[in-house]
């Protein structure tokens, strides 16, 4: 059994064998994520997805379907959300770690305002 097992490359048995180095790097080497990019990134996302919501609710209250709403609101979610992918790939993760947060704020501001109508 010992003896399949190190043809198949498993050395882990192997007297005096060790593993592969690897390829550790110093965190101070790692570029800083830039505190003004968080802030801008919780601003324009809250910005943008409030008033999404609101053009989307004045549409629908104008159109009298909800279906205005879902599409700016449900539009406006899907650009964030790729915005912020978009911005952490580009080396931007400061931008992408503000967009994700003011995602969140977004949802608790709009929770708490539309929690308290009664249907």
């Amino acid at each position: 059994m010992a003896k399949d097992s190190f043809e198949r490359g498993d050395r882990t048995g192997e007297a005096g064998s060790r593993p592969p180095m690897l390829a550790y790097r110093n965190a101070a080497d790692d570029p800083g994520i830039s505190k003004f990019q968080v802030f801008a990134g919780i601003f324009l996302s809250t910005l943008i997805l409030m008033v999404a919501v609101f053009v989307g609710v004045l549409g629908s209250l104008w159109a009298e379907s909800p279906s205005v709403a879902i599409v700016i609101v449900g539009g406006a979610i899907v650009g964030v959300s790729v915005w912020a992918v978009v911005a952490k790939r580009r080396l931007y993760p400061g931008l992408a770690i503000g967009l994700w947060i003011g995602f969140g704020v977004t949802f608790l501001i709009e929770g708490i305002c539309f929690s308290n109508m009664r249907l």
